[in-house]
């Protein structure tokens, strides 16, 4: 065998070690990072929330940018009560994403209400809504604020949105009820209202709306 020829192999045999050997240093961070955001939500499944943010603290900081685990970091600093923090994370998440993910959005909306930033929390279920015009959680969740606005009309326009592709979700049905009457619409409402009891037996407020109506 010519020198160069087995030069050429020892080369080769270096560069495959060197490969295999970065693939298991990688292989080895991965399950470690899989196995604290297990841990993670195993903590939180027995309420131990805490211990949750401490399993995700405990991810390699080179795995942290996998948008999963910005997600969740996002979520377990906001059962912890760190609503800046959550705040921080989710909107990582929604970058990451290419400011494309609705589940990133939505999560932000969480820490954002806890804070009572609600300009913020309107703002962000407008970006849903403009990727998504049908979304039930923002179009829900618009209405109630314009409800609570005393924006009637305005509270129809997303609650019968969200009415229109979920007829038996008792929230948007019972905040729909709330709104007709409001509106003056006694009919609509009576029948919303008898929906939701159908939804929710015995529901006080259903029971007090219809009450109202007698």
């Amino acid at each position: 065998m010519k020198p160069f020829h087995l030069i050429g192999i020892l080369i080769l045999v270096v560069i495959v070690l060197a490969a295999g050997f970065v693939v298991r240093a990688q292989s080895s961070k991965s399950s470690g990072a899989i196995a604290h955001f297990n841990s993670s939500l195993t903590a939180e499944e027995n309420g131990k929330y805490a211990d949750a943010l401490k399993e995700m603290e405990a991810i390699p900081a080179d795995a942290r940018s996998d948008y999963a685990v910005v997600l969740r970091f996002g979520w377990v600093n906001y059962e912890n009560q760190k609503y800046d923090a959550a705040v921080r994370y989710y909107e990582r998440a929604a970058t990451a994403s290419g400011n494309k993910s609705i589940e990133a959005l939505l999560g932000l909306t969480l820490p954002l209400a806890a804070k009572q930033d609600w300009s913020q929390v309107e703002a962000t279920y407008e970006k849903i809504l403009a990727m998504d015009p049908a979304n039930y959680t923002a179009n829900l969740r618009l209405g109630q604020i314009y409800m609570n606005r005393a924006d009637y009309s305005m509270a129809a326009e997303h609650l019968g949105k969200a009415l229109e592709h979920y007829p038996a979700a008792y929230e948007a049905v019972l905040s729909s009820a709330w709104n007709e009457l409001s509106l003056g619409r006694t009919n609509d409402a009576r029948k919303l209202f008898e929906r939701a009891l159908m939804l929710s037996p015995g529901d006080t407020s259903a029971t007090r709306g219809l009450s109202s109506l007698k």
